[in-house]
């Protein structure tokens, strides 16, 4: 599938996890601080750039870099 981009919509900082919007659209996906790479945060309205993985059995969103602060 490749690397992808998209926009987080949801960071629950408490909970350490959120999710994106992919740029290509469909369902929004899962991401947990874990599969961040160049932060240990996110902010709701950040671009990322990411692979898709696994977490607990359900696709997930892994190697996750901030392409931009906001």
């Amino acid at each position: 599938m490749g690397r992808q981009n998209g926009k987080v919509v949801i960071w629950n900082r408490q909970r350490c996890f959120g999710f994106i919007e992919p740029a290509t659209g469909g369902k929004d996906v899962y991401v947990h601080m874990r599969g961040l790479t160049n932060c240990s945060s996110l902010k709701a309205g950040e671009l990322v750039s990411y692979e898709i993985g696994e977490w607990k059995g359900n696709p997930s969103a892994v190697e996750v870099e901030v392409l931009t602060q906001i």
